[in-house]
């Protein structure tokens, strides 16, 4: 019984490559899962050292609603009055720019500085320590953070330059500090200076951005009854005033991070659910390997249940094996995602590894392990004992029609599913857990219907093989069609990760084409300045002064100098009982932006909805308006920082922008309710065609010059900008899904490696009958290739499917999105399939070449 029991070691020492094989894939997929945990526990704990380090000792925050937009000046002395209020500090903030020696603003995000302006008489209520020299008194002295400061190479006492909306500015660096939490948020720093040398740099006079309050008892009552209190005191019951606690703002944040937190680990859920299909083909190819030997096992008195069960204490060794090496990987893994999120200025600081994340991934590897060796197991136990006087001859299997009406029924409700999710405006659990399962169960169909196209398939894609060279062809096409189920697993495994690729490619070419076509439709600009980098909803943004625009509008050849500020808004004004909503508000000039904007209007004429935009109406975008029920002249209100104000709907907006989730006013509407001061773009237009080089380049000699953190862009220039921001986003997923694609390589190896062994003999016949080593080299590449191919053919098949029908449900709400067929991608993973299939071809055709012939001869 000992030596029964050892039996499941003895096999994995047997068979090294195998094993080697077998555990990558689980190594990977257990990588991904715990790589993914550790990047989101990262994330949420780069910003959990970002609230407790600002705040502090803070009990009460006071904002605009959201955060967005900024507090009148005298909120500050009216907060200060309010009865249970022991400390307060005011801010106004920013983000500026590191400028070098040669006048070029620091692109990395460690050049970036978030500033915050304060009074220096004011208590200092953050969780920082003065490290060295002193904090700002008066002047243009600056406090910077220590790992900042030493970074880039400054000291206390040094003169920095530093890019601010104002222009560039020459600041002392008066001391330096450092957070308790060692924050580090992904390389950018902090900064304070005194508030009145800020306002000016800044351009926001008389407003303040926040409002810091420590309570004076202690305990939840007697803050909620501070709260309370503020907000009847800054008017109507704080409407548009946002007063909330610290914990309650690091709350709003990983609410926010949990739909990422789904995609991420719905795609390492898909690199697992690959490696299932490895482990399930590995252990297959073994009980066929081994027919003989369970039946001689079988013949010697063993049970069912042994075999069963030696073949799953097989499983679960490699397992453990893999899920302790996969673990070690996934660290390497969460640093590249943590790396690559920080070359897209994503904000996420040094590795958070929670032993939650472990335990996880340790439990849905052992689970993945065995659920993917269950069949093989089963399969096994059921051998005769007639097996061992037959030999190990493989047991050809023909898919039946009941496996293909299942997958046929999979695909179908794994679509509407995924097509659910889609169309929902806004998705709630049962829609997100509909489509993501819809999403599996897409794949795990098309897992049993692959089996029937893998014959007409290879028939097909052999051809230029059997063309180039009949014998080697043949063979190729002959050992990938034998076996249709085994092929069909291998090549599927691939499907997954390529078929999501492309599905990812399409809505990303939908959606970049929709809004090019919307942009040459509706700009009528030559220039539009703007901050680098600028996206907005993704954090603070850099702003334009007034400065800037009054300058430019000096310029001889510019005709037009239109301003638009643009801010996030996490939920939308709505009407009561609407569905919150998040989206983007624009403010600008009704007049001149009319000149430089061509935008559709709905309900209104041009003319008619800019001259009531200038009385303080809106304009709204059309899935918004649908959201929320609106039409034009409904009423709405608007509540923000600086007060609230009762308007109409002007007209109705079609624009793919935000997902059409948009509403515009004037500047001074939004100035009035937010508190928005600064110009996030400005629009140009030239006075004539033959005006528009010279005032690009001036443009350019000014920006360059005076304003080193902002660029200049041609409308060609700006799309380029919107479509490799998008890329970067759709870039980050499709890297993670490259480690479901390297699963899937390991698989075709496996299988080959394993058509290798079971055609030992046939290979040892075709040598001794003068075949060459390259023409036995050449028959496993091009069974590779076969194999990869089909993966690929599928997967674009599929990927498009799923992609068309996923943009179709978000398109329905989205008015003016039209379906692009995403090309590149398609060439791409065809590209990617033939150097795989090539790459997978090295290991076996090298060892089919190798074998000895007389040894191969007398194989059985």
């Amino acid at each position: 019984m000992r030596s029964f029991n050892s039996l499941a070691l003895r096999q994995v020492r047997a068979r090294p490559l195998r094993a080697l094989l077998t555990g990558a894939g689980i190594v990977l997929g257990v990588a991904m899962v715990f790589g993914v945990l550790v990047l989101s526990a990262t994330i949420r704990g780069t910003f959990s050292d970002l609230f407790d380090s600002i705040y502090g000792r803070t009990d009460l925050v006071v904002s605009g609603e959201q955060g967005t937009g900024s507090l009148p000046a005298s909120s500050l002395r009216r907060v200060r009055r309010v009865r249970g209020v022991a400390e307060v500090s005011a801010n106004i903030t920013n983000v500026w720019t590191l400028v070098d020696r040669g006048g070029r603003a620091k692109r990395s995000a460690s050049g970036q500085l978030n500033v915050a302006g304060i009074d220096p008489r004011a208590p200092d209520l953050t969780d920082a320590d003065q490290v060295a020299g002193h904090r700002p008194r008066h002047g243009r002295e600056i406090d910077l953070q220590r790992s900042w400061a030493e970074t880039n190479e400054i000291r206390v006492g040094d003169r920095i330059r530093l890019a601010t909306p104002s222009g560039v500015a020459r600041l002392r660096v008066s001391g330096l500090f450092q957070f308790s939490t060692g924050l580090d948020f992904g390389g950018q720093g902090f900064g304070t200076l005194p508030i009145s040398v800020a306002r000016r740099l800044m351009d926001k006079p008389r407003v303040y951005d926040e409002i810091d309050v420590v309570v004076a008892g202690r305990g939840a009552g007697a803050t909620r009854k501070v709260r309370k209190r503020i907000e009847r005191v800054l008017g109507r019951g704080g409407k548009g005033v946002q007063v909330t606690t610290p914990s309650s703002r690091s709350a709003d944040v990983d609410r926010q991070l949990q739909s990422f937190d789904v995609i991420l680990l719905f795609f390492a859920g898909m690199a697992l659910f690959v490696g299932g299909f490895l482990i399930f083909n590995a252990f297959n190819m073994t009980v066929l390997q081994r027919m003989r030997e369970i039946g001689m096992l079988r013949t010697l008195g063993a049970k069912r249940s042994m075999i069963s069960r030696t073949v799953l204490q097989e499983a679960l060794l490699l397992g453990l094996v893999g899920i302790a090496l996969g673990l070690g990987v996934g660290i390497f893994l969460a640093k590249g995602l943590v790396a690559l999120l920080k070359a897209l200025n994503f904000p996420v600081g040094g590795l958070v590894v929670p032993l939650a994340a472990a335990v996880v991934a340790v439990a849905t590897g052992v689970l993945t392990t065995l659920l993917g060796a269950l069949n093989p197991a089963r399969r096994a136990a059921r051998v005769a004992p007639i097996q061992a006087v037959l030999g190990g001859a493989e047991v050809r299997e023909h898919p039946t029609l009941r496996r293909a009406a299942l997958g046929v029924a999979l695909v179908g409700l794994g679509g509407a599913g995924a097509y659910w999710l889609a169309a929902a405006a806004h998705p709630h659990t049962p829609q997100v857990a509909a489509g993501l399962v819809g999403i599996v169960g897409v794949f795990l169909g098309l897992s049993l219907i692959v089996p029937f196209l893998v014959v007409p398939l290879v028939r097909a894609l052999s051809w230029p093989a059997r063309r180039a060279s009949s014998v080697t062809g043949r063979l190729a096409a002959d050992a990938a069609s034998s076996n249709p189920k085994r092929t069909g697993a291998t090549a599927t495994a691939l499907t997954v990760g390529l078929a999501l690729v492309v599905a990812f490619g399409t809505i990303g070419s939908s959606f970049l084409g929709s809004i090019s076509s919307e942009l040459d439709r509706d700009f009528a600009r030559d220039l539009t300045v703007q901050p680098r980098g600028f996206a907005p909803g993704q954090g603070p943004q850099q702003s334009i002064a007034k400065g800037l625009r009054a300058r430019l509008a000096r310029i001889p050849e510019a005709a037009v100098v239109a301003r638009e500020r643009i801010h996030f808004l996490a939920e939308l004004p709505r009407p009561h009982g609407a569905t919150k909503t998040q989206g983007l508000i624009f403010g600008f000039d009704p007049g001149p932006y009319s000149q430089v904007d061509q935008t559709e209007l709905k309900g209104a004429s041009r003319k008619a909805a800019y001259r009531r935009v200038a009385r303080g109406q809106v304009t709204v975008g059309e899935t918004y308006a649908k959201d929320a029920g609106l039409k034009v002249g409904d009423r709405l209100v608007l509540r923000g920082g600086s007060g609230s104000q009762r308007t109409r709907v002007a007209a109705l907006v079609k624009t793919v922008v935000f997902g059409g989730n948009t509403i515009g006013m004037s500047v001074q509407t939004m100035r009035r309710v937010y508190g928005v001061t600064a110009d996030s773009q400005l629009a140009l237009k030239a006075r004539s065609k033959a005006d528009r080089p010279l005032l690009d380049r001036k443009v350019h000699r000014i920006v360059e010059h005076d304003y080193p953190q902002l660029v200049a862009l041609s409308n060609d220039e700006f799309k380029s900008k919107i479509e490799d921001q998008i890329n970067q986003q759709f870039g980050f997923f499709n890297a993670i899904l490259g480690v479901a694609v390297i699963v899937s390589l390991f698989g075709i190896v496996n299988t080959l490696t394993m058509s290798v062994i079971e055609r030992r003999r046939e290979i040892g016949v075709l040598r001794a009958v003068g075949a060459t080593r390259w023409q036995v080299r050449r028959t496993i590449v091009n069974e590779s290739l076969l194999i990869a191919l089909i993966g690929a053919l599928i997967g674009v098949v599929v990927g498009a499917g799923l992609g068309w029908v996923v943009f179709h449900g978000v398109a329905g709400a989205v008015p003016g999105a039209a379906y692009t067929p995403p090309v590149g991608t398609i060439i791409s993973v065809a590209i990617a399939a033939v150097i795989l299939g090539l790459l997978a071809a090295v290991l076996p055709a090298r060892r089919a070449a190798r074998l000895d012939v007389i040894e191969a001869l007398s194989y059985e």
